[in-house]
């Protein structure tokens, strides 16, 4: 009877497989996690999305806030101020999930979402203070084990690079207060710029959003982080947009990509296109399980009993 092949070892690992785990190509997403063991931990790295990626996108029935629905929601804003925000992405995040638009044709709704926005927030006189304030009671909640993930990458010194379109004081603050920040992060995102006074006076450019997440907003110091890690040739990309496939995108690596999304909303029109732009499709699963089998996998298998023991525990 020949072995299991190196996927099936690893869906074996996970309890929740058939109800959440779609892969539309088996025998590549095979070779991918071959390429990926094979080179272990000294050749990967890892490009995540942060906003409901590493976060969760809903918790007890209620959606949970993405860095900028934190400013939407926090009592610390006139209200006037959220209502337009909620406004604008009620408009506008329609656009950016319909199936029917291409890329080409969502990208100027994205510049007037996130340009609309920004001066909103400028206008409001939002200070240093009252963002680090908002952050800590937010309902921005990292997925179930996340933290586990994140802190296993970083004592294994694999390199995460966090490419997010959403604010990046909001999502920093959050993995400071959640305590999972590492140093083996680099985020990329959509930066506050503040005056002496510590209030805001604008964002940095490039504005960063679903679309462009690639190499055409990279700038010097994140040319020069990627050129770094040429080494790293495998790569772990986590996302959950078809926008976010694009994140490794001019990174030197040559080697394995492995694409896995996270599918949280509007499941049945959007599953067929995730199946064919990511290797695997985590369908409503709001934890990181799954990532921290396939990790454990990586290392060496050291602690895939006691993985698998806390997986079966928490699927019952």
């Amino acid at each position: 009877m020949p072995s299991p092949s190196i996927l099936q070892q690893l869906l074996d690992l996970f309890p929740r497989k058939g109800e959440t785990i779609k892969i539309l190509n088996p025998e590549k997403v095979d070779k991918l996690l071959l390429s990926i063991l094979d080179g272990a931990t000294k050749s990967l790295q890892v490009v995540t999305d942060f906003d409901m990626t590493l976060t969760r996108q809903h918790l007890n029935g209620k959606r949970c806030d993405s860095s900028y629905g934190v400013m939407d929601r926090s009592p610390l804003l006139a209200e006037e101020i959220k209502s337009k925000n909620i406004a604008l992405c009620e408009k506008y995040h329609a656009i950016e999930i319909c199936h029917e638009m291409s890329t080409e044709e969502k990208i100027p709704h994205m510049i007037k979402w996130y340009g609309g926005t920004h001066e909103i927030l400028v206008a409001c006189g939002i200070t240093q203070s009252i963002v680090k304030t908002i952050t800590q009671g937010s309902n921005a909640i990292l997925r179930d084990r996340a933290v586990d993930f994140l802190q296993t990458l970083n004592e294994a010194d694999v390199p995460v690079l966090i490419f997010s379109a959403g604010i990046g004081d909001i999502l920093h603050g959050i993995l400071q207060y959640q305590k999972a920040l590492f140093p083996n992060m680099k985020i990329v995102s959509n930066w506050m710029e503040f005056d002496d006074c510590g209030i805001l006076i604008g964002f940095k450019e490039p504005i960063i959003h679903t679309f462009n997440k690639n190499k055409s907003v990279l700038g010097t110091s994140e040319k020069s982080y990627f050129a770094s890690l040429s080494h790293r040739e495998n790569i772990i990309l986590l996302g959950d947009s078809i926008g976010d496939i694009h994140m490794a995108d001019g990174m030197e690596a040559r080697g394995a990509i492995l694409k896995i999304g996270f599918l949280n909303m509007n499941i049945e029109e959007r599953l067929e296109s995730f199946m064919r732009d990511y290797d695997i499709v985590i369908v409503d699963d709001q934890s990181m399980d799954f990532l921290n089998v396939l990790l454990q996998m990586i290392l060496g298998d050291k602690n895939s009993k006691s993985t698998n023991d806390d997986l079966n525990a928490a699927s019952h």
